[in-house]
């Protein structure tokens, strides 16, 4: 090409240009993530109702979950785990629904539209905190993979500092805009009874 400019200086030029123009279209339409988001046909929704929280209740707020989202034009069926979370294990007050979509032929809607329909119809559920979440295209890599760190109360700290440090740092993760879905598996809100038997 630099000796097509050198011969030929309007020919060259005129080329030059195009190959600019292809370079800048191209950078627009090329994903830019190292790994792009592919659309799997299913997608992941966590519940997690207050701590300690029957698992009738939390069947009957799942139970309601199903009956929304199950009907969707682009749901083929849901499939319901209850008493069971990958964030925080075992626990009767969580709840794993696997929404596995239709064919790709057979909706119109692509895996963020069905989870950004979702996510709103959760909006009026008080009761519970959701996280909606895609799998990743390489296992433990992606936006349900996440990052895991530990916060450690050192020297004279007391429970009621490590609780206030964890959600002190919580409110600031989930503002940043950097990342999002933040949660923890510290659970302050348990309530305790003291027995002093006689």
């Amino acid at each position: 090409l630099l000796m097509k400019v050198i011969n030929n200086p309007r020919r060259g030029l005129a080329g030059f240009g195009m190959v600019i123009v292809f370079i800048f279209i191209l950078n627009k339409i090329t994903p830019t993530s190292f790994i792009t988001q592919e659309d799997q046909g299913y997608f992941t929704v966590e519940q997690e109702m207050p701590e300690c929280s029957t698992v009738d209740r939390t069947r009957k707020v799942t139970d309601k979950a199903i009956a929304y989202i199950d009907p969707h034009k682009a749901v083929e069926y849901v499939q319901n785990v209850t008493g069971s979370s990958p964030r925080v294990g075992t626990n009767q007050g969580r709840t794993t629904l696997t929404v596995i979509l239709k064919s790709w032929k057979e909706r119109d809607m692509g895996v963020d539209e069905v989870m950004r329909d979702v996510q709103k119809e959760f909006k009026d559920y008080p009761e519970i905190r959701t996280f909606v979440s895609r799998p990743p295209v390489i296992p433990g890599l992606g936006s349900a993979g996440g990052v895991e760190m530990k916060l450690q109360a050192r020297s004279d700290a007391k429970w009621e500092d490590l609780v206030a440090a964890t959600d002190t740092f919580m409110y600031y993760a989930n503002k940043s805009g950097i990342i999002s879905n933040v949660s923890s598996s510290l659970q302050p809100e348990i309530p305790q009874l003291y027995f002093d038997v006689d």
